[in-house]
């Protein structure tokens, strides 16, 4: 799974980061791995750091928008 985001949560209702990294981490029968994109100044990489590697995944840091080009070329290369 892919996640492309230029900012953080801010729904209210449902923002815990424990249950979600619960909720992703891999599991052996049914191996989901998240990849993360974070493409502005204002996204919560650390965040997105601990997601993608909860579900054995990698996140891509182009908050700096000339790194765009190469996130993808990682993301790419990871699969």
């Amino acid at each position: 799974m892919v996640v492309l985001t230029d900012g953080k949560n801010e729904y209210n209702k449902d923002n815990r980061l424990a249950r979600l990294l619960q909720d992703v981490a891999l599991d052996p029968d049914r191996p989901v791995k998240i990849f993360c994109i974070a493409f502005d100044e204002q996204s919560d990489f650390a965040t997105l750091d601990r997601i993608a590697k909860a579900s054995a995944g990698k996140a891509f840091d182009a908050r700096d928008p000339a790194k765009i080009d190469e996130a993808f070329v990682k993301l790419v290369s990871s699969f």
